[in-house]
C-alpha cells in the first residue's frame, strides 16, 4: 500500500471519528503517558457493603479440586490434559491433527475437515480460552 494512499485512509478515519474526537483522544493519551491526567490521582476507599464486604460464609477448609489444573473438559465429559503450553487452538484436541486449510474467517471453516474432524471439537476447546485467561 502506497503512503499516500495510507495517508487518504488516515485523513477519511478522522474526519468519519471527528477532528475533535480524535484530539481529545491524542490528549488524553499525553497526559497519561506524562502521568499529569487527574484520573492517574483518584483515591477511593472501598466501601463496605453487601457487595464488597467480607462474605458471612463459613470457610469450609476444602482442598481445590487439583485436576482443574491439569485437565480441561470436552463437552463436560471428555478429559484432555491441558500441558505446559498453550494449546494449538486450531487443532482436534483429541488427536492433535491440524487442518490443512488457512482458516481466515470462521465461517469459512468447513464442519467436516479431513484432519480435524467435526469442527465442533475446535469450537468446544476455544472457549476454554475466557476460563484460562480469568
Amino acid at each position: 500500500m502506497s503512503s499516500m494512499s495510507l495517508l487518504w485512509i488516515k485523513l477519511k478515519l478522522i474526519v468519519n471519528l471527528g477532528l475533535v474526537e480524535v484530539v481529545i483522544v491524542i490528549l488524553y493519551r499525553v497526559m497519561i503517558k506524562l502521568g499529569v491526567h487527574p484520573v492517574l490521582h483518584i483515591k477511593s476507599d472501598i466501601p463496605i457493603t453487601p457487595f464488597f464486604g467480607k462474605s458471612r460464609l463459613p470457610e469450609l477448609g476444602l482442598a481445590s479440586v487439583s485436576t482443574w489444573d491439569d485437565y480441561g473438559s470436552l463437552f463436560s465429559y471428555i478429559n484432555v490434559p491441558l500441558g505446559d503450553q498453550p494449546p494449538n487452538w486450531l487443532a482436534n484436541p483429541i488427536t492433535g491433527d491440524t487442518s490443512e486449510s488457512k482458516l481466515s474467517q470462521w465461517w469459512k471453516i468447513s464442519d467436516f475437515d479431513e484432519n480435524t474432524g467435526d469442527v465442533k471439537l475446535i469450537w468446544e476447546r476455544t472457549g476454554w480460552r475466557v476460563i484460562l485467561l480469568i
